[in-house]
């Protein structure tokens, strides 16, 4: 049995190998990790396909003591049906207010942000959008700047503002990220794992080890429900709550779900994607939707 070291609310990566090959393995299996505390807390994670015949488990222990974890894949072919192991967990460094507080959750009477253990949260920050495409991680366009990373240079001048939150959403039907390939093999059908390696993946960090929160969507508004089919929106939407719910989340959804061309009926599918994450969210992140502001006629 494999045992893992681990410190609590601090995410560790398990890799799962398989000696299966698949055609598409964004699509073609579902790998399920389920970690079973001492006190029989249960947390319910998607493995996300990482490339060749890797699979990683993205694990946030939210309690110390000792995780006992099994695999189950929807293929029952597949050796890895067979593995379990253990996480040892233990006390953090307390460097970040995660580590010192947990995850965000909604207050008992619902009116107010707070960290898992109750500490009162402050919602400060701006938007960002389509940070993860458009803001070049290996260039930087600001005058006279030498820094070579836009993203973090945006994301250092938040950090001297002392905000919390960093709220963004992915450009799911374009793709494209600068300065490096399209985070799709083939479009909407197949995601390009080494761009989240490369690119996307250490973005995450970054903003985690600035001690904010991060917001985040999957699309705008009638734009990208338009461009994608609603059960591959889906799709995404699991992958990324499999790739990045073991992070400081809150779930917005989308930028302006609720604003709709006629008859098309953009919102619902919205909902639909909603309902997806929180069905694969065992953290159970604050959700929401960041809404369009409708002036009264």
């Amino acid at each position: 049995m494999k045992i893992i070291k681990a410190k609590v609310w601090r995410k560790i990566d398990i890799q799962i190998n398989s000696k299966i090959k698949y055609d598409n393995p964004y699509k073609d299996i579902d790998i399920i990790v389920t970690f079973i505390h001492e006190s029989n807390k249960i947390i319910r994670l998607n493995a996300f396909w990482n490339g060749d015949n890797e699979w990683i488990v993205r694990f946030t222990p939210i309690l110390t003591g000792i995780w006992n974890y099994s695999i189950n894949c929807s293929d029952e072919n597949n050796d890895i049906n067979y593995i379990v192991g253990k996480v040892e967990v233990k006390e953090n460094e307390q460097n970040l207010n995660i580590e010192k507080h947990g995850f965000l959750k909604i207050s008992s009477n619902k009116r107010y942000f707070e960290y898992d253990d109750n500490t009162p949260f402050f919602w400060l920050g701006d938007t960002n959008w389509q940070s993860f495409n458009l803001n070049n991680y290996y260039e930087c366009n600001y005058p006279n700047c030498n820094c070579h990373n836009q993203f973090r240079h945006i994301l250092n001048n938040r950090k001297e503002k002392n905000f919390n939150v960093y709220q963004t959403y992915f450009d799911t039907s374009n793709g494209n990220i600068q300065n490096s390939e399209n985070m799709w093999i083939d479009k909407f059908n197949k995601i390009n794992p080494q761009v989240f390696i490369d690119v996307i993946d250490k973005m995450f960090e970054e903003i985690v080890e600035s001690n904010m929160i991060i917001a985040l969507g999957f699309g705008l508004h009638y734009v990208t429900p338009s461009a994608i089919k609603e059960d591959e929106l889906c799709t995404f939407a699991k992958y990324i709550v499999a790739r990045y719910s073991a992070y400081p989340i809150v779930w917005i959804t989308g930028q302006e779900i609720d604003l709709e061309i006629e008859n098309q009926h953009t919102y619902d599918i919205w909902k639909n994607v909603a309902k997806i994450v929180k069905l694969n969210d065992p953290y159970h992140h604050p959700m929401s939707g960041h809404m369009f502001s409708h002036p009264k006629k």
